[in-house]
């Protein structure tokens, strides 16, 4: 509108006023309406009720805006390909510094899924199992329910996502303090760590 011709001075008269009231009365309405199909470049009231909507839980205490905004982009677009990368952004927004995620090896001498293993070592091949550890008394079972949703589909559906949250038990045993793990989803007891 601002572009077009105004053939007389009235025209421009009346180009300005059109101007004026679309700028005053219907433009911020506008931006509402169109922040809503992409609410990751909306304010971050918008992003955090898209969020809500969704059933997600990537809205944290003190995470990073411009975090939370990308991470919300790449889960909206819902890559077939995504993998471990989506899964250890989401994990390192949410409990930063306290998880680690890998995905797990099985023994071809034993039976599935008796031989999982964190480490690949000869005789073992790639299983579509995903393990998440979460670390420390700052994460709680309740917290991982929250995220249960978030954390499935982050992942293709062809892995299998186990999950166990970590605590530290009230004893020490010299050096070595001992974790027990909860299970929130069905992560396996028995993990051979070599």
């Amino acid at each position: 509108m601002r572009e077009s011709h105004a053939a007389d001075a009235r025209e421009e008269a009346l180009k300005a006023i059109f101007s004026e009231v679309f700028s005053a009365m219907i433009r911020p309405s506008l931006t509402a309406v169109e922040s809503q199909a992409i609410p990751h470049r909306a304010h971050m009231s918008v992003l955090r009720q898209a969020i809500t909507a969704d059933g997600l839980a990537f809205d944290r205490p003190g995470a990073e805006e411009a975090y939370t905004r990308q991470l919300y982009r790449q889960w909206k677009a819902r890559n077939p390909r995504r993998g471990l990368h989506m899964l250890t952004q989401y994990l390192q927004m949410l409990w930063p510094d306290m998880w680690e995620c890998a995905q797990l090896w099985h023994d071809a001498a034993k039976a599935y899924p008796s031989g999982l293993a964190l480490t690949p070592a000869a005789g073992r091949w790639l299983t579509s199992r995903v393990l998440v550890q979460i670390n420390g008394d700052d994460a709680s079972g309740a917290d991982l329910l929250q995220t249960r949703g978030s954390l499935r589909s982050l992942l293709a559906a062809r892995f299998l996502l186990l999950v166990a949250l970590l605590r530290k038990a009230e004893r020490e045993v010299g050096i070595a303090t001992l974790y027990r793990a909860v299970d929130v989803y069905s992560a396996p007891s028995i993990i051979a760590r070599n």
